[in-house]
């Protein structure tokens, strides 16, 4: 699920039609495993967002994140991997 919270972020989670599982928070995962450059791009653009773009396998869903800001002032886009078991893989596109 996206969630457009506001102008300039966006929140992308995972809920489960199991309410005893608890929902995975993707972009706080993302920020916890990307390299410090990218962190940089993610936390300090002022404006970021993400969005789920597609399942790509079983428990593996494919992020689309873009922003633009004062670190980069012509904008960005990346394009993750996250499977169910947390891990996170940049993708070429």
């Amino acid at each position: 699920m996206t969630d457009y919270e506001e102008s300039d972020y966006s929140r992308c989670s995972i809920v489960f039609t199991d309410q005893t599982v608890p929902t995975i928070q993707v972009w706080d995962r993302i920020v916890k495993t990307v390299s410090e450059r990218e962190r940089k791009s993610l936390l300090e653009n002022d404006h970021v967002y993400i969005t789920a773009v597609q399942w790509i396998s079983v428990g593996a869903l494919k992020l689309k994140v873009w922003g633009y800001g004062k670190v980069n002032a012509s904008g960005f886009t990346r394009f993750y991997r996250y499977d169910k078991d947390g891990t996170v893989e940049r993708l070429k596109n």
